[in-house]
C-alpha cells in the first residue's frame, strides 16, 4: 500500500512528460526570438554589457560558465542563438531528445549567464525545468524518437528521483514565495496586489483598469499568499489523488494566466503552467485519447549515477530555498558551485512586499550644437509629465525638444524592450548591484547616437533620470525626478556613485 501510495504521488505519466518538453521548448524558442533584437545590445562587446562587465559579475559569487563569453563579436552571437534554436526546435519535435536537453540546457545556462542583468524568475525556472529533464524520458512518447523506436520505454509512467524533484521543484517555487509574503501589505492591511498592478512600469490595460478597484486587493492579497502555501501541498494528497492533481492544475494556469494578463512577467507565468504539466494524472490522459496506455506499470529508475546527480542536487535544491527563507546557512563554497551549474532558488515575486512607488526614466542629451532633446521619454507619457526645460547648476536654462522617431528609434525600440526594462528596473533598485552603473548604458546610449551623426548633432552630454511617485495610499502627486547618471564625451562618464 505504501509503495502504491508512492508511484501516485511521485510517478510522472510519460504523455505528461511529453507534454511538458514540448511546452518548455517552445518557451525557449520564444524566448530567443524575443531577444534576437537586443543581441546588439545585450550580447555583444559593443552593447550595454560588454564581456568585461559581464565577468565582474559571475567572478564573485561564483565563476561564469558561459559559452557566449568566447567572444564578443554580433555574428558569434547571432551563431550561438541559431545553434539554441536548432536544438530547441529538436527538442519540441522529440529528436535525439537526450541530446536536444542536455544542449538545450548548457546554451540557456551560457546565454543567461552572459548578461545577469536582465534575468527574472521565468528564467531561473525555465533554467531548472531543463535541468531536470535531462535525466527524465522525455522523448517516449509524442516524439520523432518514439516513432523511430529510439525510445524504448515500455510502461506508463516513470518514477525516479527526478520525477521526485521535478515535481517538489514546482512545490517549492509556489511554498517558498508563499512563506516569503510576510509583510504586512499581503495580509493585514491588505494592499500588495494594488501595488502590484499599480506599477505602471509593469502592468497592463487589464492591471491598470484593476487597480481602479481597491476592494480586489484586500480580498485577493492574502488569499494569494495561502493559495502558493497550500495549493501545491495539497496536490501531494494521497486520496482521490488524480481528481485533485487535475482541478488544480487547471486552478494554477488560471492563477498565472490572472498574473500574466495584469502584469508583465514575460515567461513566468507560462514557464510555471509548463512545469504544473507534470502533475496531470494518467487517468486524465486515458479518458481525454479515449484509451488506455500500452500497460499500467512504471519504469522504476531510483539506483545508478544520474540519479546520484539529482539526489545531490535536489538536496542542493532544498537548501537553497531554506537558505533564502532564512531558516540554513548555505556554505559559500556550495553556493558558488550551485550558481555556477545555474541551480540558484531565489522565489521572491513581490516578497515581503511589491514597492510602493511607481518608477520610470527619461534620458536626455544635450548635442554639440547646443540644442537638447529627449532620446527616452518615460513609458506612458499621458502618465509622466515629461521634462520641458533643463536647468544647468550655472543656472542656465535650456528649452528641451523631442528626438524625432527616426533618430531615436534604435535606442527606444531597445529600450522599451521586456528585458531591458528589467535591466533598469534592476538600476533603480536601492541596493542595485554594485557593478551595475548607469554609465554602461549611457556609454551605449552615446555610441548609438552617435554612430550616424553629423559633429554638429553628436552627443556632449548625456543625463539618465530616475522617476517615482506613491502608487496608493494619498492624494495623487508629482513624481519625484533624480538624475541616476550623467555622461559626457570627454570624461565618459559619471554615476550618482561618485557624485
Amino acid at each position: 500500500m505504501a509503495a502504491r501510495t508512492w508511484r501516485d504521488l511521485f510517478a510522472i505519466d510519460l504523455r505528461s512528460l511529453a507534454a511538458l518538453r514540448m511546452a518548455v521548448a517552445a518557451l525557449v524558442l520564444v524566448d530567443l526570438l524575443q531577444r534576437v533584437p537586443l543581441i546588439g545590445a545585450h550580447y555583444t562587446d559593443g552593447g550595454i554589457v560588454p564581456r568585461a562587465l559581464a565577468l565582474q559579475h559571475w567572478l564573485d559569487p561564483a565563476p561564469s560558465l558561459s559559452l557566449h563569453q568566447l567572444n564578443g563579436s554580433y555574428g558569434f552571437a547571432t551563431g550561438l542563438f541559431a545553434l539554441a534554436g536548432l536544438f530547441a526546435v529538436m527538442l519540441l519535435l522529440g529528436f535525439a531528445t537526450r541530446i536536444a536537453t542536455v544542449a538545450s540546457w548548457v546554451l540557456l545556462l551560457s546565454l543567461q549567464h552572459r548578461n545577469y542583468y536582465v534575468l527574472d524568475g521565468g528564467d531561473m525556472l525555465l533554467r531548472l525545468l531543463l535541468f531536470w529533464m535531462m535525466f527524465l524520458p522525455c522523448g517516449a512518447r509524442w516524439s520523432l524518437d518514439a516513432q523511430r523506436r529510439r525510445s524504448n520505454e515500455p510502461g506508463r509512467a516513470i518514477l525516479s528521483i527526478a520525477s521526485m524533484a521535478l515535481l517538489l521543484q514546482f512545490v517549492m517555487v509556489y511554498v517558498v514565495a508563499g512563506v516569503a509574503k510576510n509583510g504586512a501589505a499581503w495580509h493585514a492591511e491588505g494592499t500588495a496586489i494594488g501595488h502590484a498592478i499599480g506599477q505602471g512600469y509593469w502592468n497592463t490595460a487589464l492591471g491598470d483598469w484593476l487597480f481602479r478597484y481597491p476592494q480586489f486587493s484586500r480580498v485577493l492579497s492574502p488569499l494569494v499568499v495561502w493559495f502558493e502555501i497550500l495549493g501545491p501541498l495539497v496536490m501531494f494528497v494521497p486520496a482521490s489523488t488524480p481528481l485533485i492533481r487535475t482541478v488544480m492544475v487547471v486552478l494554477f494556469a488560471l492563477f498565472q494566466i490572472g498574473l500574466g494578463t495584469t502584469i508583465e512577467l514575460n515567461l513566468f507565468p507560462w514557464a510555471n503552467f509548463a512545469a504544473s504539466l507534470a502533475f496531470v494524472p494518467s487517468e486524465f490522459w486515458d479518458r481525454s485519447l479515449r484509451g488506455k496506455a500500452r500497460t499500467s506499470d512504471e519504469i522504476t529508475r531510483m539506483l545508478g549515477p544520474a540519479q546520484a546527480i539529482v539526489a545531490i542536487a535536489l538536496l542542493y535544491a532544498v537548501a537553497a530555498n531554506l537558505s533564502f527563507l532564512g531558516l540554513f546557512k548555505m556554505p559559500s563554497i556550495i553556493g558558488k558551485a550551485g550558481n555556477a551549474v545555474g541551480m540558484v532558488q531565489r522565489w521572491n515575486l513581490y516578497a515581503p512586499r511589491p514597492e510602493d512607488r511607481d518608477f520610470n526614466f527619461e534620458v536626455l542629451a544635450r548635442l554639440n550644437d547646443g540644442t537638447v532633446v529627449r532620446l527616452v521619454g518615460p513609458r506612458g507619457d499621458d502618465d509622466w509629465p515629461s521634462i520641458r526645460n533643463l536647468r544647468l547648476p550655472d543656472g542656465l536654462v535650456l528649452a528641451v525638444t523631442n528626438a524625432s522617431d527616426d533618430e531615436r528609434r534604435a535606442i527606444q525600440t531597445v529600450h522599451d524592450r521586456h528585458r531591458n526594462r528589467y535591466y533598469m528596473h534592476k538600476m533603480h533598485y536601492p541596493q542595485r548591484p554594485v557593478d551595475l552603473r548607469p554609465q554602461h548604458y549611457l556609454d551605449w546610449i552615446a555610441r548609438e547616437w552617435n554612430a550616424d551623426r553629423l559633429e554638429s548633432r553628436r552627443v556632449e552630454k548625456l543625463w539618465l533620470f530616475g522617476l517615482t511617485r506613491r502608487i496608493m495610499g494619498g492624494p495623487p502627486e508629482a513624481p519625484t525626478r533624480v538624475v541616476i547618471g550623467e555622461w559626457w564625451a570627454r570624461s565618459r562618464g559619471k554615476t550618482t556613485d561618485q557624485m
